[in-house]
C-alpha cells in the first residue's frame, strides 16, 4: 500500500483549502500536556499501552464523525461500475444527504468502509465534487486511516478539505456535568462566559424529576456546536454496541451511566489546522488538543452569587465569581486502545431521523423554490422508507411554528405522510404509536 499524504503536490489544485496552519498552544496552569500537530508513532504507543495492566480511566476520547470532500472524475455510473478484488461499490436506493443526488456504499474486504455522496444538487458543491463519510464503526477500529487512504488512492480522488468531524469525550463525569447545564438553564447563579452562545435543553421527560435528557450548545450555522447527553442510554436505541466494547477495552466502567460531550466542527474551523495525513486523527493527543483549543475559550461555567447576578452586568458578575470545572483536561487520555475490525449493520432509523431534522433546517434557509421541492420530496421518501412518520410530522409542525411562510408546503407534506402512514401502520410503524 502506498502512503497517502494529504499535503502533497498532487493535491495542489485544492491547496487553498488546506494552506492554513494553526499553531497549537499548550494547556495553561499546572496541567500542561505537550500536543503537536504532526504525525505520531501511534502504533508504538498502542503496543506499549497494551502491555500494561488496563487502568480505570476517567474519559475516553475518539472521533465519532469524519467527513471530507474530494474532487473526482468518477461520478454516477463510473462509481457503480468500479470493482476490484478488495473494493466494491453499490448504489443505495435511498439517500440521506440532501446536498447530493446519489449515495453509494463502499465495501473494503467485504466490510463497510464509507459512504460516497455524488452529483451535487445545489450550489454548495462543484459538479466534480463528492463527499465521503467514514462508517461510524470504522472510527473505533485500528488502522481506519490506512484503509480510507488506500481507497482514495485507488480511485484517484483528490482530497480538498475536511467538512465535518465530531470529537466525542465519554465518561461518568460527563454524565454528572449534565447537572451543571440543568442549573445553568434554571438559575442565575450558574453563568457562561460567552454572551453569543445558546444552550438549549432537549428531550424533556417529567418522570426524570423535571430534568432533560440532553443539551445542545451553540448553532450549527456557526459550524461549531456541541451536545451533551447520556450515551449509555442512546446506545440501547442506536444499537452501536461497539462503543460499549470500546469503553471496556479502555477501562471505562459500563455498569454506571456514561455521558458524552460531543463537539461538532465544520470546515470553517477545521481549515486552520494543519495535518500530514488522516493518521493524525487516530492520535488521541491530536484530537484532544483540538477539543481543548475549541472548547476552553468557547464554553466556561461560573458560579456567581445571586446578588451579583441581579446587580451587575454578566461580565462583571462573572469576574466576581468562581469558574466551575467542566472538563478535567489533565485526565483526557493520550493513548487509546482501538477495537479490531467490526462490521456494524444498522437499521438506519436513528440516522434517518437526524437527516430529516437537518433537511428541514435546510428548507428553512430558503435557497430556491426548486431546492425546496427537492428537499420536501427527499423528506417524504426517507420518512416512508424508514416509517418514521410520527417523529417527522412533529418536527414539521415545529418548523411551521418557527417559519409560517412554509406552512402550505409543509401542511401538504404532512397530509401525504399521514396517507402513507395508514398504509404502513398495518405492517408496524417504527415510531411505536399511531398518528391521529
Amino acid at each position: 500500500m502506498k502512503d497517502f499524504n494529504i499535503n502533497t503536490k498532487r493535491n495542489i489544485i485544492c491547496s487553498d483549502h488546506i494552506n492554513y496552519e494553526y499553531l497549537f498552544t499548550s494547556f495553561s496552569g499546572n496541567t500542561n500536556n505537550n500536543f503537536t500537530s504532526t504525525s505520531t508513532n501511534y502504533i508504538n504507543n498502542e503496543i506499549e499501552y497494551i502491555t500494561k495492566k488496563k487502568p480505570t480511566i476517567f474519559y475516553t476520547i475518539n472521533l465519532d464523525w469524519f467527513q471530507f470532500v474530494c474532487s473526482s472524475d468518477r461520478n454516477g455510473n463510473l462509481l457503480e461500475s468500479y470493482s476490484t478484488e478488495r473494493i466494491h461499490i453499490r448504489k443505495n436506493q435511498t439517500n440521506n444527504n440532501p446536498n447530493f443526488r446519489y449515495r453509494y456504499t463502499v465495501m473494503l474486504d467485504n466490510i463497510v468502509l464509507c459512504e460516497i455522496f455524488a452529483v451535487p444538487n445545489n450550489c454548495r458543491h462543484k459538479k466534480n465534487e463528492i463527499s465521503v463519510k467514514l462508517n461510524n464503526a470504522q472510527l473505533y477500529t485500528t488502522d481506519w486511516s490506512d484503509r480510507i487512504q488506500y481507497f482514495i488512492y485507488e480511485l484517484k480522488f483528490c482530497f480538498i478539505s475536511l467538512t465535518k468531524i465530531d470529537i466525542a469525550l465519554d465518561g461518568t463525569d460527563i454524565y454528572k456535568k449534565m447537572n451543571l447545564f440543568f442549573r445553568y438553564i434554571l438559575r442565575d447563579t450558574i453563568q457562561i462566559n460567552n454572551t453569543n452562545l445558546e444552550i438549549e435543553a432537549t428531550k424533556f421527560k417529567k418522570s426524570d424529576k423535571k430534568k432533560w435528557r440532553s443539551y445542545t450548545i451553540g448553532s450549527k450555522a456557526y459550524q461549531k456546536s456541541a451536545i451533551i447527553y447520556e450515551k449509555s442510554n442512546e446506545i440501547k436505541i442506536s444499537g452501536k454496541t461497539y462503543i460499549s466494547d470500546f469503553w471496556l477495552e479502555n477501562g471505562i466502567d459500563t455498569n454506571v451511566k456514561i455521558g458524552r460531550f460531543e463537539l461538532k466542527l465544520g470546515n470553517r474551523h477545521l481549515k486552520k489546522y494543519r495535518y500530514n495525513s488522516f493518521n493524525d486523527f487516530c492520535n488521541p493527543e491530536f484530537i484532544g488538543k483540538i477539543l481543548y483549543d475549541e472548547v476552553t475559550p468557547w464554553l466556561k461555567f461560573y458560579q456567581v452569587s445571586l446578588k451579583d447576578s441581579k446587580i451587575y452586568r454578566k461580565d462583571i458578575a462573572i469576574s466576581h465569581g468562581k469558574e466551575k470545572v467542566f472538563i478535567h483536561w489533565n485526565k483526557v487520555p493520550k493513548t487509546t486502545i482501538q477495537l479490531e475490525k467490526v462490521n456494524h449493520i444498522s437499521d438506519g432509523i436513528h440516522e434517518a431521523k437526524r437527516v430529516v431534522t437537518h433537511t428541514i433546517s435546510e428548507i428553512l434557509k430558503e435557497y430556491s423554490t426548486d431546492s425546496t421541492n427537492t428537499l420536501i420530496d427527499f423528506i417524504e421518501v426517507t420518512t416512508t422508507k424508514y416509517q418514521i412518520f410520527v417523529s417527522t410530522i412533529r418536527k414539521i409542525e415545529t418548523a411551521i411554528k418557527e417559519s409560517p411562510s412554509f406552512s402550505v408546503e409543509f401542511n401538504s407534506l404532512i397530509d401525504r405522510l399521514k396517507h402513507h402512514s395508514t398504509i404502513n401502520l398495518s405492517n408496524g410503524c417504527n415510531d411505536n404509536y399511531k398518528i391521529n
